[in-house]
């Protein structure tokens, strides 16, 4: 009797979960285009609530899409920070949330129709469920206090500013 090994199949699990990081389970594909308008939106939507920074960015978690009516409804996790470019890789000021975006699609072209962050204190949880499907609503929560993972991409992104800079 042969021996099959469960390496390669360990191996390739994470390899096709990180594949389809940013890639929505749900009725559409979240394209690079779609990707660029969340990020710049969130970061529109952040940047006059924060002490001005040299750069501001976003990173994000897709939880899931739903297309209906002539939009789409995307469910996310959100990872915003502004930094100096003095002060190199210290956060200066930041927010970690679940958010939902709805976006139209013009032709390949999309514009955000709609913006939503649950409330603070004690009605967060209860607007969380109301803005998110209810499966998604618990994934959210689970990942709030760990930023949903989402920090090397940021460091990422930051250490390549830091770099050009």
């Amino acid at each position: 009797m042969r021996k099959r090994s469960w390496l390669p199949a360990l191996v390739m699990i994470p390899l096709l979960a990180a594949c389809n990081q940013g890639i929505a389970n749900g009725d559409k594909e979240v394209t690079p285009e779609m990707d660029n308008v969340i990020s710049t939106a969130i970061v529109e939507h952040n940047e006059p609530k924060f002490e001005k920074t040299d750069e501001q960015f976003e990173v994000h978690k897709i939880y899931g899409t739903k297309e209906g009516n002539g939009t789409i409804d995307v469910y996310l996790y959100t990872l915003y920070e502004g930094y100096h470019l003095a002060t190199g890789d210290d956060i200066q000021a930041g927010a970690s949330l679940p958010a939902h975006i709805q976006l139209k699609d013009e032709g390949n072209r999309y514009t955000v129709v709609k913006y939503e962050e649950p409330d603070d204190g004690s009605t967060h949880q209860s607007s969380l469920e109301s803005m998110f499907p209810k499966k998604l609503a618990k994934k959210a929560m689970k990942d709030e206090g760990s930023a949903a993972g989402l920090d090397q991409d940021m460091k990422k992104k930051v250490h390549a500013w830091l770099e050009e800079g």
